[in-house]
């Protein structure tokens, strides 16, 4: 199976991870200037963690970077982790004392689900972990593209 991932072609990674971030993106606006949802303020961190992330992947895909995983590794992570937190939050597992939203909406309210289940939060914390694992096999393809080998590279 990870011989399988390792074969496709690196730069279907790269587009996959950019058009994860540009449909986040395009998600949160759509949250925020459509139906008019007030973003709490774990939300417009993890915004400024997601819109960077859409432009630096395209000027990687224009490059043609192989090391597009090193560019987008921190500021994902820390998307990651302010999503993975406010997941946390939003599904009971923390307590709201934990929440240190100050304005705006509760950062423990679900205003939106898709299936009854996917709410917002999850849906940021799914788009970081998708950039993250693509950004990562574009490069592990690209590298093992390069050799020629058939042997298997470490994650």
């Amino acid at each position: 199976m990870y011989q399988k991932l390792l074969n496709v072609k690196s730069e279907l990674y790269a587009y996959f991870a950019w058009l994860v971030a540009i449909t986040a993106m395009l998600g949160s606006l759509y949250y925020s200037l459509v139906l008019r949802l007030a973003p709490c303020e774990l939300c417009w961190y993890q915004r400024i963690a997601m819109y960077p992330l859409a432009i630096i992947i395209f000027v990687g895909i224009i490059l043609k970077d192989k090391k597009l995983f090193y560019y987008t590794v921190g500021i994902n992570v820390i998307g990651f982790c302010i999503a993975f937190f406010h997941v946390l939050l939003s599904q009971g597992v923390l307590p709201q004392s934990f929440s240190q939203c100050f304005y705006g909406p509760s950062c423990t309210t679900n205003f939106d689900t898709i299936f009854g289940f996917f709410t917002i939060p999850l849906q940021s914390l799914t788009a970081f972990t998708l950039i993250l694992l693509s950004t990562r096999f574009h490069y592990l393809a690209a590298k093992h593209q390069q050799s020629g080998s058939s042997t298997p590279i470490d994650l």
